[in-house]
């Protein structure tokens, strides 16, 4: 083989962790000059915090992981090896309202968010797992419009979820749901304004 043919062969790849990448050519008008694109993008660090404030935003899972919301994302930060893992929702998601997590006994980590609503429509929350994909997808639509998720608890080893939610009239109410099932169990309204909600952990059978 000629060396002016090893010379094109080189210069139509590029060496990407030991492994060969063929470049993929890309024209802009405005600059008059080509760009040279063979990688695929995926993050590997994010910083920054909230779209809003919310109360209990980040927790500790274990001795070494923090878990928190990043913009539209959801951020597990390994404070030994500085690693992110990221659970990326939906680029169509509102604004996030409320956020926990329960870790089961198969070491499977849950975590709801609750979502901030449009104009006049009901707010709902989502139920991720991180080593799955998809979710479950909580619509509170036995509340008034405009109404806000402002706290969520894990109960019964995870398998139901309480959320609390500010009807806008002086009035909060509590929803209970099977998050397997995706149905809502029963609702308690306080005609108070409560702003969280809390369960003993040894209450959670």
């Amino acid at each position: 083989m000629s060396s002016n043919n090893q010379g094109n062969q080189q210069d139509n790849f590029f060496v990407l962790n030991n492994r060969q990448i063929p470049k993929r050519s890309m024209f802009m008008k405005e600059y008059k000059n080509e760009l040279k694109n063979g990688v695929k993008m995926d993050i590997e660090y994010c910083n920054g915090s909230l779209q809003s404030a919310i109360k209990n935003n980040i927790f500790m899972i274990d001795d070494e992981t923090a878990l928190y919301i990043c913009g539209k994302h959801i951020v597990q930060y390994n404070i030994a090896t500085k690693k992110q893992q990221f659970l990326l929702k939906s680029t169509d998601d509102q604004e996030v309202t409320a956020f926990n997590y329960f870790i089961t006994k198969s070491d499977q980590l849950l975590i709801a968010v609750g979502l901030k609503c449009l104009k006049d429509t009901t707010p709902n929350v989502r139920v991720y797992k991180d080593k799955k994909k998809g979710f479950s997808h909580l619509v509170h639509s036995h509340l008034l419009p405009n109404s806000s998720i402002v706290s969520l608890a894990f109960v019964m080893k995870g398998k139901c979820l309480a959320t609390l939610s500010d009807n806008m009239d002086n009035k909060t109410t509590m929803s209970f749901w099977n998050t397997q099932k995706q149905n809502l169990i029963r609702i308690c309204d306080f005609k108070c304004e409560l702003d969280q909600i809390l369960f003993s952990s040894m209450g959670q059978d």
